[in-house]
């Protein structure tokens, strides 16, 4: 599985449980977790904040 594959199915994990904030998150990102996501979700979003930084846009 390369880069880009991980990132889409990390993706697919935590973001059932993503709000997405007007203003970027102290990291940069747009969104945070909801209280109630599990902990499966919370671990997917810690890996993916990692490894999107790295990924070039697929242009």
């Amino acid at each position: 599985m390369n880069l880009y594959e991980k990132e889409d199915t990390l993706y697919d994990i935590f973001s059932p449980y993503a709000i997405l904030l007007f203003n970027p998150d102290p990291e940069g990102f747009m969104y945070k977790l909801s209280d109630e996501a599990p902990e499966e979700a919370i671990k997917a979003s810690k890996e993916w904040r990692k490894i999107s930084k790295n990924l070039e846009p697929i242009r």
